[in-house]
């Protein structure tokens, strides 16, 4: 039967001679194993921890998320590669990207047309403007 996590001061905090830190192990309410340089930040994150789990609010905030957002920081992604002189990819691989994700969008378009109609005009405006000028 596992053990019944009633305080903070259940959650294993131990040393680690190969690593040289503190590892608190927080798998019994859900985590995972985090390395702190002293016992005292661990076990002070290992309070924080066990008050996220006792109040069972989200440990992380998720931040909203769009596919145009998505898009911008690969083709971010994609120009910061295409400026590196020992990486394989190109200036005309950038624009291949960009044309790629506009066909796309543009076929998302097509698969939209079997959407309920009231929907059409607010979805055709953030795509065809999105597509309409390259990030």
């Amino acid at each position: 039967m596992p053990k019944k996590i009633t305080s903070h001061k259940n959650l294993s905090i131990r040393w680690r001679t190969d690593a040289n830190c503190f590892q608190l192990d927080l798998r019994t309410i859900g985590g995972k194993r985090e390395n702190f340089d002293t016992k005292v930040e661990a076990s002070q994150h290992a309070k924080e921890m066990f008050e996220i789990f006792e109040s069972g609010k989200l440990a992380t905030k998720i931040k909203p998320w769009t596919v145009e957002k998505g898009i911008a920081q690969y083709l971010e992604h994609s120009k910061r590669r295409s400026e590196d002189p020992d990486s394989d990819y190109s200036p005309s691989s950038l624009t291949n990207q960009r044309c790629h994700l506009n066909n796309c969008t543009t076929s998302l378009l097509l698969t939209v047309w079997h959407w309920p109609r009231r929907t059409w005009p607010t979805l055709m405006s953030i795509l065809l403007n999105r597509t309409s000028s390259p990030p």
